[in-house]
């Protein structure tokens, strides 16, 4: 078994010919709720987390991984996109005092393969 662990607040590595980004999500920005919900704000905001990465250390992230928002999504749009996991612990506290959707405990599973993730499945604790 390999470690990695990052010195900064993303985890990037590269899969065949996709460059991946992994981060926590809390330092993104994003609407909490209204008629638009999380997704056109997340949308801004990794597209801004992308655009830093290329100007100051010359990456060209295609995809991000990311949790924070106890929600299911998947944005894909042109060669890359975005994968927010659930909540690995499920509801709590948080989620409670955000007032957001209940949600069971769940882990985001895919396949990283050259042309980005394939079969997304979100796995659900019993």
């Amino acid at each position: 078994v390999h470690v990695e662990v990052a010195d900064t607040p993303e985890f990037i590595y590269e899969v065949g010919d996709k460059t991946y980004v992994a981060v926590h999500g809390d330092m993104l920005r994003a609407s909490s709720g209204g008629v638009s919900g999380l997704t056109p704000g997340l949308i801004k905001s990794v597209g801004k987390l992308f655009k830093r990465l290329y100007d100051t250390r010359g990456i060209q992230a295609d995809w991000c991984f990311l949790g924070h928002y106890h929600s299911r999504i998947v944005h894909e749009e042109g060669r890359g996109g975005f994968i927010v996991n659930d909540s690995l612990k499920g509801y709590d506290e948080y989620a409670r005092g955000h007032d957001m959707s209940y949600s069971s405990a769940a882990q985001v599973f895919c396949f990283l393969t050259n042309s980005g993730p394939k079969e997304i499945r979100f796995i659900e604790a019993d």
